[in-house]
């Protein structure tokens, strides 16, 4: 009977031990991508990185820095990811390799793009002639007027130049890269906030009208009074919120989210985008901020394409980082915006926004990656 009882608690042992090997396998995920993870030296982030010599120093006293960042997460009583040395030694590498100067090839070829003698919109009156006159298919005009935006939000006459003419150049390069048909149809309206939501600095509403057994996707976005405000977006970025200072960053970012819109739509919901609305859209303004009855687009939203899935393997394409833990702190890296790390789709939008503003003399191997990704790879897709 002993015996018995000996190899009943024996076999009990050996399935408890076997439960909790199995189980660490599921829960304690985090180790084996350490593992898995063989090569964290960063070294082939590009392919010369190790003959780079020039430095790109932050005009922000790092206070974007990853590891900074990760020192954070590891504070945090409830977090995603666990901390490890391992982990810890990947950022630092990272953080040391993206810091040298972006390829002098992919700063031509982006300059490029805004060369005045093959610009799509060749003053800012042209811009905002275009803008406010486009025809969809059902003849109906597209309703961005930035003259009266700008006009509506009292933009003072010494910002008033610079506004255009970063206006002027931001929808050139857009054009240029993904087609000026796309850059016009893609946004319906662009409006100011109502005097009772002062408090919104800018938004876009996705939203899919139906009209006739028909339907189509509509793209609207709200600006508030501050969306061009220099000392608030000076300020936050360079407390690392934001990934760039320039004065068009807020409506930037939310043209990444535009961007990103569209590119989850199959093709022929893009080429029926905004067919449905009407040429007056204050009803169907006013009903978004009086009512609720318009539902949550994100849920609507095909799901055939991820844009930030997209932009994280991508960026992880060329290198030896293969586990999905390290591909997102790889691009948690690249995008050098903590509100981006804040939010899934919001890291694609400030990824769109640092590689479409940022200036020469901050364009480092990071910008380089966003730039391949912006401006060769994501054009394919439309």
């Amino acid at each position: 009977m002993k015996k018995i009882i000996r190899i009943f608690l024996n076999i009990c042992l050996v399935t408890t031990t076997v439960t909790n090997v199995s189980g660490c396998q599921w829960s304690c995920t985090n180790y084996y991508e350490d593992y898995n993870q063989t090569d964290i030296s960063c070294n082939y982030i590009v392919p010369d990185i190790n003959s780079r010599t020039t430095i790109i120093n932050s005009d922000r006293n790092d206070n974007d820095n990853l590891k900074t960042w990760l020192e954070q997460e590891e504070r945090k009583s409830e977090r995603w990811l666990n901390v490890t040395k391992r982990k810890k030694q990947f950022v630092a590498n990272l953080e040391r390799k993206i810091k040298y100067n972006a390829s002098p090839q992919s700063i031509q070829a982006f300059n490029k793009l805004m060369d005045n003698k093959t610009q799509p919109f060749q003053d800012f009156d042209t811009l905002n002639t275009e803008l406010k006159t486009k025809t969809l298919s059902n003849k109906n005009t597209i309703k961005i007027d930035w003259e009266g935006i700008l006009e509506e939000l009292k933009i003072p006459f010494v910002k008033l130049e610079e506004i255009k003419n970063e206006l002027l150049k931001f929808y050139n390069i857009f054009a240029t890269v993904y087609g000026k048909n796309n850059t016009l149809k893609m946004l319906y309206r662009i409006a100011t906030v109502p005097s009772s939501r002062q408090k919104v600095v800018a938004f876009v509403k996705p939203d899919f009208l139906y009209k006739e057994n028909s339907f189509s996707f509509i793209q609207i976005m709200g600006v508030g009074p501050n969306v061009f405000n220099p000392r608030t977006i000076n300020f936050q970025y360079h407390i690392g919120w934001w990934s760039n200072n320039n004065i068009l960053q807020i409506l930037a970012h939310e043209y990444g989210h535009v961007l990103g819109n569209f590119l989850r739509l199959d093709k022929t919901q893009r080429q029926k985008i905004n067919s449905l609305a009407d040429n007056d859209l204050n009803q169907w303004w006013n009903n978004y901020f009086n009512s609720n009855q318009h539902s949550n687009t994100n849920k609507l939203l095909p799901q055939t394409f991820d844009e930030t899935k997209y932009l994280v393997s991508s960026l992880a394409k060329t290198t030896n980082i293969h586990q999905p833990i390290y591909q997102k702190l790889l691009a948690y890296g690249i995008i050098r915006s903590n509100y981006g790390r804040m939010s899934y789709r919001d890291l694609f939008a400030e990824a769109f926004v640092q590689w479409i503003l940022t200036p020469n003399m901050q364009r480092n191997v990071a910008w380089e990656k966003l730039d391949y990704f912006f401006r060769i790879e994501l054009p394919k897709l439309l």
